[in-house]
């Protein structure tokens, strides 16, 4: 797996930008869309939360040949990334629709407004909020691993905004684990709000 690189994020920043080698919805995979709180962020910021969830899918189950972003409970994931910024709700499910994407991932404060998450239920995409990650300072062997893993792969500590990233990518992990697949829409929302408080690595 390559990690993305800070150039690479720069250009994320300037507008939605698809990660993967191809536009064609994988068969035996699944679009995950990273909306991110604003069109201002630094290219650090980008950087970090991509850093994080693209670590969560590398520590899952990867496997040499792979051609799109990573993999992740034995499906392939195609990834793709948003600045939310002053876009309206029917363009960013617009544009998530368009991606055919089954997960939009909202990051930053505050809920998305409810008519985002009426257009996201309308095109049967399914959101996953991320605002929650464990205290990096704490004495935790999943933490651990995870500052471990961190430095390995990107030579720097990680922060917050980076353990959002990777807690983001375990939630889907593990609920798609629970269920074998991204296909029934409602469980999966259902495993994501299962998950919401107190996840634990």
């Amino acid at each position: 797996m390559n990690f993305i690189t800070k150039s690479a994020v720069l250009l994320l920043a300037m507008a939605a930008t698809h990660l993967s080698t191809s536009n064609l919805v994988l068969a035996h995979g699944f679009q995950v869309l990273l909306v991110t709180p604003s069109p201002n962020a630094g290219t650090d910021q980008w950087a970090l939360i991509l850093n994080g969830f693209m670590l969560a899918i590398a520590v899952s189950d990867s496997h040499p040949d792979q051609e799109s972003d990573g993999h992740l409970v034995g499906l392939d994931v195609d990834v793709s990334v948003l600045a939310r910024g002053r876009r309206s709700a029917t363009d960013i499910a617009d544009f998530a629709s368009a991606m055919q994407v089954d997960i939009l991932v909202a990051f930053g404060p505050g809920k998305p407004t409810p008519g985002l998450q009426q257009e996201l239920r309308r095109k049967n995409i399914v959101l996953l909020l991320s605002d929650q990650a464990p205290l990096l300072r704490s004495v935790n062997a999943a933490v651990e691993k995870f500052r471990l893993s961190y430095g390995k792969s990107f030579s720097a500590k990680p922060s917050t905004l980076a353990a959002q990233g990777y807690t983001a990518g375990r939630r889907i992990a593990a609920a798609i684990r629970a269920q074998g697949g991204v296909e029934d829409k409602a469980l999966l929302q259902r495993n994501f709000q299962a998950s919401a408080r107190d996840f634990k690595w």
